[in-house]
């Protein structure tokens, strides 16, 4: 009790310049907190003392890359090499994988943080953020391990989303939607004409893993989705934020990655489904 007794009062002037100057300060930190408090107090202590220093001596930095990789071993080497040329900094969330999904990287100039168990692509993507706001990082590219993004196209989608003043930016695989499989193509169209009728925003792929987000857009908002149904609920929680959305065509390098992808098409196409309905009534 003592040491968090401590570690609050040493912090306790930076949080109050920082909760002057941002309204969802205390939420972020207490988000902070519960993460990474299992690791024991030195750690959350180290992990929100990061944070307030960025945010109150001005530490924010460039853009990273983050991928969450499931079971990835045969693929993750060359997408991490690849984005690896990119100059920017990359962490791999290792969601859990029972293959050598984070033997087969160690070694290489990344960051690397493992799950414990398998608990989603969007929870591997919520750890990946916390450690982006963490260092940070005022923009943030997410990938798929699988190898179907075109990463050479990440250097445009920041200059796009930074030129135009984006909080999020798709890369859209719209002229390839004929190319997917039955359900898989009919929710990508689908969910485009129901995002643009309850929205307006005007996008061509509202499922795209391929995509670059402020880092003030996720210090908004509260993520709780653990699957893919996560990337869906960010879209919500922007447009109900509102925060800018846009998307630019972008051609995958596999336009069907079902023989890689961890996607269930009729129980994920659900959860996607049912995140949309309620945060467009909420």
């Amino acid at each position: 009790m003592g040491e968090c007794l401590r570690f609050f009062i040493s912090i306790l002037g930076k949080w109050t310049i920082w909760s002057a100057l941002e309204p969802s300060a205390p939420e972020i930190l207490c988000r902070i907190w519960n993460q990474e408090r299992r690791r024991g107090p030195a750690q959350a202590s180290s992990a929100i003392t990061q944070v307030l220093y960025h945010e109150t001596v001005g530490g924010k930095v460039g853009s990273c890359i983050i991928i969450p990789a499931y079971n990835a071993e045969k693929t993750i080497v060359a997408v991490v090499k690849e984005a690896l040329s990119s100059g920017l900094p990359l962490l791999v969330v290792d969601d859990g994988s029972m293959d050598a999904t984070a033997t087969c990287i160690k070694g290489l100039p990344l960051n690397l943080i493992s799950h414990r168990r398998n608990m989603g692509k969007g929870a591997a993507l919520r750890t990946g953020f916390n450690w982006a706001l963490m260092h940070g990082f005022e923009g943030i590219v997410t990938i798929d391990a699988d190898g179907q993004h075109d990463i050479s196209a990440i250097g445009c989608l920041i200059e796009h989303a930074k030129g135009n003043n984006l909080d999020i930016l798709i890369a859209s695989r719209f002229s390839q939607f004929d190319q997917m499989a039955g359900l898989r193509s009919f929710w990508n169209r689908f969910g485009v004409w129901c995002m643009r009728k309850r929205t307006g925003f005007e996008i061509s792929d509202s499922q795209s893993g391929f995509r670059y987000y402020s880092g003030h857009l996720l210090r908004s908002i509260n993520l709780v989705s653990e699957g893919y149904d996560l990337e869906m609920e960010i879209l919500m929680k922007a447009w109900r934020g509102g925060f800018t959305i846009g998307s630019i065509p972008i051609a995958a390098r596999v336009a069907d990655g079902r023989a890689t992808s961890h996607y269930r098409p009729v129980r994920d196409t659900w959860n996607i489904c049912m995140t949309f309905l309620r945060y467009m009534r909420a």
